[in-house]
């Protein structure tokens, strides 16, 4: 949907006053929310303009004025019998096993987007049966597979990474990695490289509030561990090819195995998913927010740390996508 671009002021102030007094000043802080400044260049040379239409995507605010925003037209999507919403911010999901309840739910959709004067890209709609050999039915495209809020849910029950949140958790890594790469190539010995990245790996993992919530997010979700397992193996890859500066080549192992990587501390994704469903790690605002309290500090979550897991494994493909294709 082209939610945040084309929500309509009026109407949004309307149903904050139906929340806040407007005399208060908490209306006054919406209010400047809601319409707000910008400029259109980066160095700040144009003059700036009061926005007419549309929220700013990002901001801490977003999230609050699409709850605000779509509440009631959550509730009589919630109406339908025999209908499920699932809705985060601008991300609609409707499902039912019934036909006459999901076109009377699209119906409802349709009306409400209308009546807010809301705008949907039709690139990002799909009507489809879901079932694992679903034929496809006037209006509905048959489909064994359903990406929603970076996962994709499979037919047969599983849940596993889509291949964009796959590559972005390695993107994760990377981004660790080249931020110290200065200090990397200052170091002549591939084991001691290799001993900074398997720390850095672990920073990504288990420090630092962002990287921590994305990826614990999907590893809560995610319950394929064939998958996770090639994100282990891309890790350990990726760090033989930095630590010996050879690319990303099987013999690398035989200087450095994969059993080796691990006993140095390479972090597990398949390990610290089981942490996380067994209650073995805490949550990342409440393990952020003692860690501040406690200290002082704003920086980085204190991880509870997890015993590595030693098991051998072949190498793979550098590429991330090919190992999602391998995958399938």
């Amino acid at each position: 949907m082209y939610f945040f671009g084309s929500v309509d002021h009026d109407i949004l102030l309307e149903q904050l006053r139906a929340l806040v007094e407007p005399s208060d000043f908490l209306f006054s802080l919406l209010r400047e929310r809601v319409r707000f400044v910008y400029q259109e260049d980066r160095d700040g040379a144009a003059p700036a303009h009061t926005a007419r239409r549309g929220i700013p995507f990002g901001t801490a605010a977003a999230c609050l004025f699409a709850n605000v925003h779509l509440t009631g037209l959550d509730r009589s999507l919630e109406a339908v019998p025999a209908l499920s919403l699932f809705r985060y911010a601008d991300d609609i999901l409707l499902v039912s096993g019934s036909r006459e309840a999901a076109e009377t739910g699209r119906r409802i959709l349709d009306d409400g987007l209308a009546a807010l004067r809301l705008r949907s890209k039709p690139s990002h709609e799909r009507q489809f049966a879901f079932g694992a050999a679903t034929p496809e039915t006037p209006g509905f495209e048959g489909t064994d597979r359903l990406r929603h809020l970076g996962l994709e849910f499979r037919a047969d029950g599983v849940t596993r990474l889509s291949r964009d949140k796959f590559r972005k958790i390695c993107n994760r890594f990377r981004f660790a990695f080249r931020r110290q790469s200065g200090l990397l190539r200052r170091t002549q010995d591939p084991l001691k490289r290799a001993a900074q990245l398997v720390r850095l790996s672990r920073e990504v993992l288990e420090r630092g509030i962002r990287n921590v919530a994305i990826i614990d997010y999907y590893l809560r979700h995610v319950d394929d561990e064939a998958q996770l397992r090639l994100l282990d193996r891309w890790l350990a890859e990726e760090v033989l090819a930095i630590a010996f500066t050879d690319g990303h080549r099987k013999g690398l192992f035989r200087r450095l195995s994969f059993r080796r990587l691990r006993e140095m501390g390479l972090p597990s994704l398949v390990h610290r998913r089981r942490l996380i469903r067994h209650g073995h790690v805490d949550s990342t605002f409440l393990a952020w927010r003692t860690t501040r309290i406690s200290r002082g500090s704003g920086g980085a979550a204190v991880r509870p740390e997890g015993r590595p897991n030693g098991a051998g494994a072949k190498a793979f493909s550098p590429d991330p996508e090919a190992a999602v294709a391998n995958a399938s």
